[in-house]
C-alpha cells in the first residue's frame, strides 16, 4: 500500500528555481545600493577635499596677518644673506613651502631652511640653488620631497609620487593657486575671430612672480576672486616637464582660467610633446601644446564629477561647475579689472 507523505514534510528545502530567484533579488538590491554607497563615499571625500582647501586658505590668511601679504608665487632672483647680494636662486622656496608653518608643518619648513645652498658648476656665477635638480639633491631636500603632506592631497585621487626610489622622488599636490585668466606671466591675450575679438588681462591676481600681493590689491572683492583650486597631477619624471601639481620647481603649483574647469583644453605647457618627457608632461585629463616658459596655461581639473572645488580669497570654499560661463570664470580669476562678478 502506497503511503502518502504530507505536503509540509515533503517541502523541507528550497528548489533550484527558488534559490535563483533569491539570488537575483539580492543581486538587484546590491546593484541598487552600490551607487548610493559609492556616492556617499565620494561625498565624504569631497567634504575632506573642501576641508583641505579651507585649511590652506586659512594658512594663506595667517601668512597675510603676519607678513601683511600673501606669499610670493615664487622668487626667481633674490639677495640671499648666505651668499651675498646679487645671488640668484631660481630654485627658491615657492608659495607651497612658505605656508608650511601656517598649516601645522613647521618641522618640515625648518627642514627646508636647513638645506644647504649649492653653487652652480657650469660657470654661471654667482648663481646658487637651494637645491640643484641637475647635479645634486641635498638629503634635506630629498626628505622634504618624499614627505606626504595629506592636506596637499585630494582624497578622491590620493596623490602621485613621481619617480619613487630615485633622488627625484616627490609628492605632487592637487591644490594650486590662481595665476589669473591668461598665462603664468599674466600677459595680455586675445581670443575670438576678428573683428569680434576680446582682449583679456590678468589684473588684481592674488599671486605673482617676484611679488607678494596684499588683500588691498583685490579691488573687485575677496569674495569675488579665486585664491585656490584643484588640478590633476602629471606623470612627469622631472620638474622641467609637466608642472601640473609639482611641489618641487618654484614655478609650479598654479592654474589659469583660460579654459573652463575639467575641460580638455588645450593647455599650453613647456615642452609638451617634446623630448623624452614630453608625452608625460600633461595630466592625463586634457590635451596640451608646447609653449614658452612664461606662456603656460594650465586648466583647473579634479577627480570630482561635474566640476572642481575652489577657495576664494575671503577663505570660503565653493564647488565650481564645469559648465560655468567662460567670461564669468575668467573675471573671477582677475580681482582688479573693475568687473566684479559672483559665483552663480
Amino acid at each position: 500500500m502506497k503511503t502518502q507523505i504530507p505536503e509540509q514534510e515533503r517541502r523541507s528545502g528550497f528548489t533550484l528555481v527558488e534559490l535563483l530567484v533569491v539570488i537575483a533579488i539580492i543581486g538587484m538590491l546590491i546593484a541598487l545600493l552600490l551607487p548610493a554607497v559609492q556616492a556617499a563615499r565620494e561625498a565624504a571625500r569631497r567634504m575632506t577635499c573642501s576641508n583641505h582647501l579651507k585649511q590652506i586658505a586659512l594658512g594663506m590668511h595667517n601668512h597675510h596677518d603676519i607678513h601683511n601679504a600673501l606669499p610670493e608665487f615664487f622668487i626667481a632672483h633674490w639677495d640671499n644673506p648666505k651668499v651675498g647680494e646679487g645671488s640668484k636662486n631660481w630654485y627658491g622656496l615657492n608659495w607651497q613651502a612658505r605656508i608650511l608653518p601656517f598649516i601645522e608643518q613647521q618641522p618640515l619648513y625648518d627642514l627646508l631652511l636647513s638645506t644647504p645652498l649649492i653653487p652652480r658648476t657650469d660657470g654661471v656665477a654667482p648663481y646658487y640653488y637651494v637645491w640643484d635638480h641637475i647635479y645634486n639633491y641635498a638629503s634635506e631636500m630629498q626628505q622634504y620631497n618624499i614627505t606626504r603632506v595629506s592636506v596637499r592631497l585630494c582624497p578622491s585621487h590620493g596623490g602621485v609620487l613621481s619617480e619613487p626610489g630615485t633622488i627625484y622622488a616627490r609628492w605632487r599636490t592637487n591644490y594650486v593657486v590662481n595665476m589669473g585668466s591668461t598665462n603664468m606671466y599674466q600677459e595680455e591675450l586675445t581670443d575670438g575671430v576678428a573683428p569680434n575679438t576680446t582682449t583679456w588681462q590678468s589684473l588684481g591676481v592674488p599671486f605673482q612672480i617676484q611679488k607678494a600681493k596684499g588683500f588691498e590689491e583685490i579691488t573687485d572683492g575677496t569674495s569675488n576672486t579665486f585664491l585656490l583650486s584643484e588640478i590633476t597631477p602629471s606623470r612627469s619624471a622631472t620638474p622641467w616637464f609637466g608642472l601640473y601639481g609639482d611641489t618641487l620647481l618654484s614655478a609650479s603649483g598654479f592654474f589659469t582660467a583660460w579654459t573652463v574647469p575639467n575641460s580638455a583644453g588645450p593647455d599650453y605647457c613647456y615642452h609638451c610633446g617634446d623630448g623624452p618627457y614630453g608625452e608625460n608632461s600633461k595630466d592625463d585629463r586634457g590635451t596640451c601644446v608646447a609653449s614658452g616658459w612664461g606662456q603656460q596655461r594650465l586648466t583647473a581639473r579634479s577627480f570630482h564629477s561635474g566640476g572642481v572645488q575652489c577657495a576664494l580669497v575671503d577663505g570660503s570654499v565653493r564647488f565650481l561647475s564645469e559648465t560655468i560661463d567662460l567670461r564669468t570664470y575668467r573675471l573671477l580669476a582677475s580681482g582688479g579689472d573693475g568687473q566684479a562678478v559672483s559665483l552663480p
